[in-house]
């Protein structure tokens, strides 16, 4: 996992740190960075993480990078971010960051690029006129911001769909008013959390699900009473992490 902390449990851990699955018990794995995590994911025995930082697993590193999974030590992959990486989704030999970036290995990209295997960013590039704070993949991309345009001509108030291949604004929609959202994809559905207070036409207060084909909201409505800021979802569960004390009408801390 990946945050600002500097110890976890009683290890010094700066930022980075590697937990056993079962007892959580930090493991050896210590690549280190000096500036905050915004986004990790895992692909193999690859670690990508993205952030402030300028230095990570013992190389200098702006922005974004990839540890190996075993050792912490950086790859030679390399990007180079010219600001912040806030979210990262990976497939098909192709890591997608978001951001609120302009430049990112070596070419102008309006807060969201697509980086191949090498480090370069391919011909994918849609552009977004404000940063990208959350990615999912699944042969095309939901991004979550506050207005997302394609190239002047596709407005998506938060929520948006994004062709893989061609980067193209899909015709699937489901706005939300709220200043962020995050999200995380079950079968046929996508979970959504963050700081909204509706999303599709329906009121739902931080966190919602929509049925991925339609765009709908289903009836699932958690209500949280404060911000979702991170959702894993899990076979027939959702686990939802952020600043909330009370959610499902259960307390919560």
């Amino acid at each position: 996992m990946g945050g600002v902390f500097t110890v976890v449990g009683v290890s010094a851990r700066n930022r980075l740190v590697r937990l056993d699955e079962s007892g959580g018990a930090v493991r050896p794995w210590n690549p280190g960075a000096d500036g905050n995590l915004r986004a990790l994911i895992v692909s193999g025995s690859t670690v990508y993480v993205g952030g402030d930082f300028l230095n990570t697993g013992g190389a200098a590193r702006n922005r974004i990078a990839a540890l190996d999974a075993e050792t912490g030590v950086a790859t030679a992959w390399n990007p180079n971010s010219n600001n912040t990486v806030l979210a990262l989704a990976g497939g098909g030999g192709v890591v997608y960051a978001g951001g609120n970036f302009t430049n990112i290995a070596g070419v102008a990209r309006a807060n969201l690029a697509a980086i191949d295997g090498t480090g370069a960013a391919t011909a994918w590039n849609p552009g977004t006129n404000a940063l990208v704070q959350a990615l999912a993949l699944d042969g095309r991309h939901a991004l979550r911001r506050r207005v997302l345009h394609h190239r002047g001509r596709a407005a998506r108030a938060h929520l948006a769909a994004i062709d893989a291949a061609l980067g193209t604004v899909t015709p699937w929609t489901s706005a939300a008013t709220g200043k962020r959202v995050h999200d995380r994809r079950r079968p046929g559905r996508r979970t959504r959390g963050g700081f909204l207070t509706s999303i599709g036409g329906q009121v739902r207060n931080r966190l919602a699900a929509i049925v991925y084909s339609t765009g709908a909201v289903t009836a699932w409505n958690p209500n949280p009473n404060n911000s979702v800021s991170t959702i894993l979802a899990d076979g027939g569960a959702v686990y939802v992490g952020g600043t909330f004390s009370s959610i499902g009408g259960q307390g919560a801390t």
